[in-house]
């Protein structure tokens, strides 16, 4: 930011250009009329030479531009009758003594450059906390809640059923999720096989997310195929938290924080205590920068689970005080 201040004082008149045609004098009250004498027009004192400093310029009035031989000729005291003939009887003006302080042109204005984004109180510097700008993995979400399956009446399905649980245990994605399918093609209102089939898939999802990476995860098709056997789910039973949980887990996993955010509300209404749906809900309140809100919901689930080692990091990342 630029300031502009005024170099020229105040109280001093303007250089004058050699070039003028009429000669500004500056007033100077004395104690008492003095007459002076042609030679003084003419010649100026030794002391009026010896206080001209270079940077000032004496005005030079036309009489004394004149030729020697004319002023001789004119009477005295005419010629300063002329003078002060316009000039108040209280003022005299010496023409030899006017002197002009030229300032230059790089003194008329001038500039001042601030920075202010500099002018930062060190306490308040050092107070600061950018929980965006920590260093370390991303807020972590509580694992995905599988369903135990009721209503199983052929022993085929009991298999499968039984297949698939096992294949979660061992973290073998696929083989669980096709299990869990061919259960929810003979049972497709069955929201708890609906929930473990999309759990599967969620997995699968991750993995190949963290293989390879893309700028928008909800666009990749594992994601979509997990989002939508979770809605499926929460469909069918639209009160269980965990299928409403799980869904929204989903969601946030790949960044689909605004929608994930109304269904961890969802969740909460029927729980309010749920801290899966707590924790879940302050990583997507990070994840759309809502700190402040974020570090409200995570201390009111460690107080639910103050053991909770995944909600404790998550509160210290974005609170170090906890």
């Amino acid at each position: 930011m630029k300031l502009q201040t005024s170099g020229q004082p105040p109280a001093v008149e303007p250089a004058v250009e050699e070039s003028a045609t009429e000669v500004v004098l500056v007033a100077r009250i004395l104690g008492e009329l003095e007459t002076p004498t042609v030679a003084d027009e003419v010649q100026p004192s030794a002391a009026e030479e010896s206080q001209q400093a270079p940077s000032t310029q004496t005005a030079q009035s036309p009489q004394a531009t004149s030729t020697q031989t004319a002023q001789s000729t004119i009477d005295p005291v005419d010629e300063w009758a002329q003078t002060v003939a316009a000039v108040d009887q209280d003022v005299l003006l010496y023409e030899d003594e006017v002197v002009y302080h030229d300032f230059g042109d790089e003194m008329q204005v001038s500039e001042v450059i601030v920075d202010f984004d500099s002018l930062v109180d060190p306490a308040e510097e050092t107070a600061a906390f950018d929980p965006s700008a920590m260093e370390g993995d991303e807020p972590e979400l509580l694992p995905a809640r599988a369903l135990a399956l009721s209503g199983l009446k052929e022993e085929k399905h009991k298999e499968l059923a039984h297949v698939g649980f096992a294949a979660l245990a061992q973290s073998e994605w696929q083989k669980a999720a096709d299990s869990f399918r061919s259960i929810c093609s003979a049972r497709p209102t069955d929201s708890a096989a609906l929930n473990n089939f999309g759990l599967a898939l969620l997995q699968q999802a991750l993995l190949i997310h963290e293989e390879r990476p893309s700028m928008h995860p909800a666009e990749e098709p594992h994601f979509e195929a997990a989002v939508l056997a979770l809605r499926q789910a929460a469909k069918a039973n639209q009160e269980d938290v965990s299928i409403l949980c799980n869904l929204a887990t989903s969601l946030t996993a790949c960044y689909r924080h605004e929608a994930a955010l109304r269904v961890y509300e969802a969740a909460l209404t029927h729980d309010e205590n749920d801290i899966h749906s707590m924790n879940g809900k302050a990583v997507s309140l990070i994840g759309l920068r809502q700190f402040d809100e974020a570090i409200s919901t995570l201390r009111m689930a460690a107080e639910v689970s103050p053991d909770d080692e995944v909600i404790s990091a998550n509160l210290h990342r974005v609170s170090p005080m906890g």
